[in-house]
């Protein structure tokens, strides 16, 4: 008795099914409003969030607070549009770190102080407990303005940071 090989079906994916399937995947996305963070290699490793994945910097900053995770400054230049405020009291406990590897924040075209780093909640007579805002690395912010380029706290010192640190 002869042995033949039994043919393999394997299923052939066509130009028309693909489409199909990237058709539904977009009406997914636009009728149940299913948003994902951008899909570049390299974008949120798990332990902190890139800024780089995401269209600006308060952007980015808003995700990293949401997520309780590092905000991640890879090399190169955020351009700021606005003001970049970052209010991080609902840490105010645990605290919040931004990791940078030489960025440069540049404000110079808002014509004002280009970084707030702020606590929110408190009262002058009652200040907010704020612990542990850390920066991790070399961050440069540049503004064209003859007041500071960055304020640490509210001007109505409604805020007390406690142990915030810079690490080189």
């Amino acid at each position: 008795m002869k042995t033949t090989m039994a043919a393999c079906s394997r299923p052939t994916t066509t130009m028309m099914g693909a489409a199909s399937r990237v058709a539904a995947a977009v009406l997914a996305v636009i009728v149940l409003g299913i948003t994902t963070v951008p899909t570049r290699a390299g974008c949120n490793p798990a332990d902190r969030i890139n800024a780089q994945c995401y269209a600006d910097l308060q952007t980015a900053t808003a995700a990293a607070l949401a997520a309780n995770q590092p905000l991640w400054l890879p090399a190169g230049t955020y351009t700021l549009q606005q003001e970049l405020v970052i209010d991080y009291s609902p840490l105010a406990a645990t605290g919040f770190q931004i990791i940078s590897d030489g960025a440069v924040i540049d404000g110079t075209a808002i014509g004002q102080q280009a970084m707030s780093v702020e606590c929110s909640g408190g009262t002058p007579d009652n200040p907010k407990g704020c612990f542990y805002f850390h920066i991790q690395g070399t961050l440069f912010v540049n503004a064209n303005t003859s007041a500071a380029a960055v304020r640490f706290g509210l001007n109505d010192f409604s805020d007390a940071h406690n142990s915030g640190r810079s690490i080189i």
